[in-house]
């Protein structure tokens, strides 16, 4: 070990940090070579990267993402809040295809009305939300609450279109929602741009 130690120590140019003339120096063609303990190099590389201010992948992740921010100009009237729907059954589609079914309208019909029905698998409630307030909204509703029309195969317990405080929470909580989505987006094309480079 010491012996390894004293022909190192021949050819470092590098010591305890600090430049050292070299007792040999090694040349590769025109070029001399610099020699430093790997536990210097490591030292040194960590030490650059902490003392570079303008990291560029650090202010990155501080900075907010910018992205525009999601506005409705929501009509009162326009949300029917259905409870007790079939938790192994239904589905988005299983909605759309009932309220399309009870207002006797095609899948393509349902989408150029702006009819979108907001529910997650396995909830035991949704939501089927329209574009424009009117009397359609009132008769699927009442259809629902009587069983005419059955949602993945089942009635629900009750269909209602929500007023007041609860459809203002209900508006608040979608913007909520679509805002934290196109943020995430946002700093997922962020997080993808800073690693490209």
């Amino acid at each position: 070990k010491d012996g390894l130690e004293k022909a190192a120590g021949e050819v470092l140019t590098t010591k305890d940090g600090e430049t050292v003339e070299p007792k040999k120096k090694l040349t590769v063609g025109d070029n001399t070579l610099e020699v430093v303990t790997m536990k210097e190099w490591l030292e040194s590389k960590k030490k650059k990267k902490n003392d570079t201010p303008d990291s560029s992948k650090k202010r990155d992740r501080d900075e907010p993402v910018a992205f525009e921010e999601f506005k409705i100009d929501w009509k009162p009237g326009c949300v029917v809040r259905v409870k007790g729907l079939n938790t192994e059954a239904c589905d988005r589609e299983a909605i759309r295809d009932a309220v399309c079914k009870a207002m006797g309208i095609t899948e393509q019909g349902s989408k150029d009305l702006g009819i979108y029905a907001d529910y997650s698998r396995g909830q035991a409630q949704g939501a089927i939300r329209f574009n424009e307030p009117g009397d359609s909204i009132a008769e699927l509703t009442a259809k629902l609450s009587r069983g005419d029309v059955e949602i993945a195969g089942a009635k629900v317990e009750s269909a209602s279109i929500l007023e007041g405080d609860e459809e203002s929470k209900y508006w608040s909580d979608f913007i909520a929602f679509k805002n934290k989505q196109l943020k995430h987006r946002a700093e997922e094309r962020a997080s993808k741009k800073r690693s490209r480079r």
